[in-house]
């Protein structure tokens, strides 16, 4: 928008409004320690940071926001009687399918969900929202950054209010990216997603959503799948970090496999040949038809009565 203002010289300047866009955002990482902050105080100073209205350069339509880690997300807290009386509510779409979860147990079991679900639900409703939200990322627990990131001046977020003083949260700012350790890949099957970081030097451990592979998979035949690229390519120094979700569990064992592969081909080019030939690089993605409203299943009409 331009407007006019006319000068005493008669003559007419132009006064431009600032516009963000993808040429001149310039944007900055974020480390976010969530140990002790109370949840609602943390995800308004996230998503505030996420849309970019931390700046002077904001503009309502434009994702000029920055990139945030959060970390420690297992230590936030909950005031008042939130633990027991709050209420994380879901639905499978089929009879029956009503789950609800205390949020002391959901604190307990996927604290990263609880704060990426609350600052989704901070953000716009349509695809700049959604664009916004993938630069958030939430850990657990502490990661280690580059040294780099290490050195950067702690500075605090600037508050909603001016006149209502409250906690801050501590911020880390960088130029450069967070880099975690380890190669990263992702492996699907089915409905299921697997996110897989192997860690050489390591004993060989499986970690699976915060869990052992011998705790988090029962069958001896899905921890055999889970540990095939593995024996395939003779390695035995290697830790495997898992983050997977989606599909049953043979489905999730699957898609581990798969992004184990993949992992093990970005460490190292020459293991391609073996993994490929023993199948392990091809993703399955069959999966059962879902049932159609008025049908019996996913194609079978329900029987015809007779009208009397």
């Amino acid at each position: 928008m331009n407007h006019a203002y006319k000068v005493p010289e008669g003559e007419f300047m132009i006064q431009k409004t600032y516009m963000a866009n993808e040429g001149n955002i310039q944007r900055e990482w974020v480390l976010v320690d969530a140990a002790g902050m109370p949840l609602g105080r943390l995800v308004a100073q996230v998503a505030m940071i996420l849309r970019g209205k931390h700046k002077p350069t904001y503009t309502p339509h434009a994702d000029a926001g920055d990139y945030v880690v959060v970390i420690n997300s297992d230590k936030i807290v909950l005031t008042g009687k939130k633990m027991t009386d709050k209420i994380y509510w879901s639905h499978s779409g089929y009879i029956g399918g009503a789950k609800e979860v205390q949020a002391k147990e959901m604190l307990k079991n996927k604290s990263d969900f609880m704060i990426e679900r609350a600052v989704k639900g901070m953000l716009p409703k349509n695809a700049l929202g959604r664009q916004m939200f993938r630069k958030l990322k939430v850990y657990k627990e502490e990661i280690k950054t580059t040294a780099a990131a290490k050195a950067e001046v702690k500075t605090e977020a600037a508050t909603h209010s001016q006149s209502e003083p409250s906690k801050d949260i501590r911020i880390k700012k960088s130029g450069a990216s967070i880099k975690m350790n380890g190669t990263n890949a992702t492996g699907r099957r089915k409905k299921s997603i697997a996110r897989v970081r192997i860690i050489s030097g390591g004993s060989g451990k499986v970690i699976i959503n915060d869990q052992p592979l011998d705790t988090y998979f029962v069958s001896g035949f899905l921890k055999l799948i889970v540990n095939q690229p593995l024996k395939t390519a003779n390695v035995s120094n290697i830790d495997v970090i898992v983050s997977v979700h989606g599909g049953g569990l043979t489905g999730q064992a699957g898609a581990i496999r798969h992004g184990i592969a993949r992992a093990l081909i970005k460490e190292d080019a020459q293991l391609k040949p073996e993994l490929k030939k023993a199948g392990y690089l091809k993703r399955d993605p069959r999966m059962k038809e879902r049932k159609k409203y008025g049908l019996k299943k996913a194609r079978r009409a329900p029987p015809q009565f007779s009208k009397r």
